[in-house]
């Protein structure tokens, strides 16, 4: 299926978890971006189990799960691990916006924070500009500050 629109031709990688995350890059998802969920080798997710009925959340499709990751592509990375990690950064270097929601200092310990992605074998692609490119406040972002980032910059006079 080709995405279609306003946001058709941008790439999220997608490391949220629980619920205002994945909710925010579903919402990107159905404007048309191509949204990459990264998720965890012990696929701990609890929303796979909450929600539907005893076989879907049997089979880790919890109506949660489904409700806020339809329309995402899906990669199972351990960025734990050097390999998770290399991979991570492969794909990172592809992609218009890397979206988490880990508690402060997580990303850091991972090698996939902000100061790591912003390196320069890891170049920001923006398919407009100018724009400003800066760290994700310590708290979640919801789907209106996203696409705030997203809006084209005016000029300077």
């Amino acid at each position: 299926m080709i995405a279609t629109g306003p946001l058709s031709g941008l790439r999220v990688l997608d490391l949220t978890h629980v619920l205002a995350g994945p909710y925010a890059t579903g919402q990107l998802a159905l404007m048309g971006a191509e949204v990459i969920r990264v998720e965890r080798p012990d696929s701990d997710d609890f929303v796979r189990t909450h929600g539907g009925t005893p076989d879907m959340r049997a089979k880790g499709l919890g109506a949660s799960f489904l409700s806020q990751n339809s329309g995402k592509k899906s990669v199972v990375l351990d960025l734990k691990s050097d390999t998770g990690r290399a991979t991570f950064l492969d794909l990172a270097a592809t992609a218009d916006i890397v979206t988490e929601n880990f508690r402060p200092g997580v990303t850091e310990r991972l090698g996939v924070d902000y100061d790591s992605l912003r390196a320069p074998a890891l170049p920001f692609r923006a398919p407009w500009a100018p724009r400003t490119l800066a760290p994700a406040p310590t708290c979640g972002r919801d789907t209106s500050e996203i696409l705030a980032t997203l809006t084209p910059q005016e000029a300077p006079r």
